[in-house]
């Protein structure tokens, strides 16, 4: 019943955040049109697929929860303790659910105790859920004028992308449109499940887990 009950939550939140961002898109001139059109067919490549890390990442909780509870018998500090002890690279995927649900209920009960329930109505409930994944989050191309620093346009980027292939992005969009563009690292991104950075710093993750949810809040 618990789970399945995450699972709605999951969704309705899901359905909200997704709504909420693509429901005030004004109709651009035909000088922006053609400029996102250039734009969108050298970052296509190379775009972060959102709708599919969704799924795959829904799945793969389906089945983390019906499997959780076998994975370690250890005490929930001791599963803390040793998985940020490891680098990132070192981690135990088999631990990093159950790392991601402690930490979630953590911060849920510092909300609680703070009397940070929900934004909609006057009810003792936590909304949107606190849900994370601890992974390496996509990069972002940011796009700016070459005479001012102005954020223009902004497109998220595989992280598998490398280090040839970003700076050949870069060029090719910055020559191509006459701007100046820069693919960036980020810790998090306030999509939903939020994503955070896998690090070794236990204190930064959970601030910025923390940060993320408040963007979703």
């Amino acid at each position: 019943m618990k789970s399945r009950l995450q699972l709605q939550l999951w969704l309705l939140s899901s359905l909200l955040v997704l709504g909420l961002a693509g429901g005030c898109t004004a109709k651009p001139d035909d000088s922006t049109a053609s400029f996102n059109h250039r734009l969108n067919s050298l970052v296509k490549p190379y775009t972060f697929n959102y709708a599919d890390w969704e799924f795959k990442t829904l799945y793969s909780h389906l089945k983390q929860t019906n499997r959780a509870d076998d994975i370690t018998s250890d005490s929930e500090p001791d599963i803390v303790i040793r998985f940020f002890a490891s680098t990132p690279d070192s981690q135990d995927p088999a631990l990093k659910a159950r790392v991601e649900n402690i930490l979630a209920c953590q911060i849920s009960q510092v909300l609680a105790e703070e009397g940070i329930y929900n934004p909609f109505m006057n009810l003792r409930f936590t909304f949107p859920p606190v849900y994370f994944k601890l992974e390496k989050p996509p990069y972002i191309l940011v796009v700016s004028p070459r005479d001012k620093i102005e954020e223009i346009a902004t497109h998220l980027i595989d992280p598998n992308i490398s280090v040839e292939q970003t700076e050949a992005l870069e060029s090719r969009v910055s020559s191509e449109n006459n701007v100046s563009s820069l693919v960036v690292e980020i810790g998090g991104l306030a999509v939903y499940p939020t994503m955070v950075m896998r690090t070794t710093a236990h204190d930064w993750v959970v601030e910025t887990i923390a940060h993320e949810w408040i963007h979703t809040y």
